[in-house]
């Protein structure tokens, strides 16, 4: 056990996550106990069988696989989750191309257990659930009491007072609408996030929210640009209230994040395969060191929180479920300071029973 090689395959061996090692033409050359005990496979059955037959009686990894592409090279670090039907464990599988220069000896997957990791997240969520539920009600009723004295039907109010009820009213919306995320994150790892699936026009959709933020436009003196598709664009199958949900959300974070007298321009076109929505800024952008953490739960880049201290960075991470429950797809386009380009994608013909399955 002298020779580089037979060290490398006991550092394989002795790893505490499994690791499947495949050679140029996908071919499985190496594989430790770990990575045995997650796919529910021997070595035996596995060494020297090309990847994507390999796993083809393997369930587990159905979600992992439906997302790579064996044409190309695989991104570093292209997490999957998946669940062991047996055992009820949760695994998470990594892949890392083996690559130097022009030279691609082959790719790494590693698989990790995540099990305790999704117990205690279950435990976290559990309680966020039950705390928002409670809060729902006594939130509701302060709304409704400030909002009668705003009204003035409990007496006049003077100039002071008004701001101040204004104030806890605008403070007490706030927490309606952060207790509002945090139930449909609830809702939709639980689950319940149920689609309720109707034909729609995007543009009618978007042009409700562009009338709902109006006033935040007009107050900030933004110069909002509205690129509408040069063709009638197709109906398409949506849940109206969830794409609603989405196109707010990334309408007021470009609002929020630019500046006075900035831009904001939105479009929309349609390729005949996809509808696409696009809304770019002339903000503060995401700087490149936390760009891969922007769809993340509870995330909030460093300069957002600068800029506005209110936010729950639960907006991005609900539109992403969201778009690619409908089998669409979200990305974005960044540089700090210099504003950002957020964009989603729709089909425009789809089966949507399956994609709803988890849901």
């Amino acid at each position: 056990m002298n020779g580089p090689v037979e060290k490398l395959e006991l550092i394989i061996k002795k790893l505490p996550d499994g690791a499947l090692i495949l050679d140029s033409e996908e071919k499985i050359v190496s594989v430790n106990p770990q990575a045995e005990e997650a796919l529910g496979k021997t070595e035996k059955d596995l060494l020297g069988k090309k990847f994507s037959e390999a796993i083809i009686n393997l369930p587990n990894l159905n979600s992992v696989t439906n997302s790579f592409d064996f044409k190309k090279i695989w991104g570093i670090f292209k997490k999957e989750i998946f669940r062991d039907s047996v055992s009820g464990n949760f695994w998470e599988a990594d892949t890392i191309p083996l690559k130097e220069g022009n030279d691609d000896f082959g790719k790494l997957i590693m698989f990790k257990d995540i099990t305790r990791e999704k117990s205690i997240e279950k435990v976290k969520d559990e309680f966020v659930s039950l705390a928002a539920h409670q809060l729902r009600t006594p939130l509701s009723a302060i709304k409704w009491t400030l909002s009668i004295l705003l009204d003035e039907r409990a007496g006049k109010l003077n100039e002071e007072q008004k701001t101040i009820v204004e104030k806890s009213y605008e403070s007490n919306e706030r927490m309606i609408h952060l207790i509002k995320d945090l139930l449909n994150v609830a809702k939709l790892e639980e689950g319940k996030y149920i689609f309720e699936m109707t034909m729609e026009n995007i543009q009618d959709i978007v042009q409700d929210v562009i009338y709902e933020l109006k006033e935040e436009l007009d107050k900030k003196k933004i110069k909002f640009y509205f690129k509408k598709p040069l063709d009638l664009l197709p109906k398409i199958k949506v849940d109206k209230e969830k794409i609603k949900l989405v196109i707010e959300n990334l309408m007021e974070n470009a609002i929020k994040y630019t500046p006075k007298g900035g831009e904001v321009t939105i479009s929309l076109k349609s390729n005949k395969i996809d509808i696409e929505f696009k809304v770019q800024d002339s903000g503060i952008g995401v700087a490149e060191d936390q760009k891969v953490k922007i769809f993340t739960k509870f995330y909030r880049a460093g300069n957002a929180i600068q800029t506005d201290t209110d936010g729950s960075g639960l907006g991005l991470y609900l539109s992403k479920n969201i778009v690619e429950a409908h089998n669409g797809k979200i990305g974005f386009n960044s540089e700090e300071n210099k504003g950002s380009s957020f964009w989603f994608t729709l089909p425009i013909k789809e089966e949507f029973e399956k994609v709803l399955e988890r849901f």
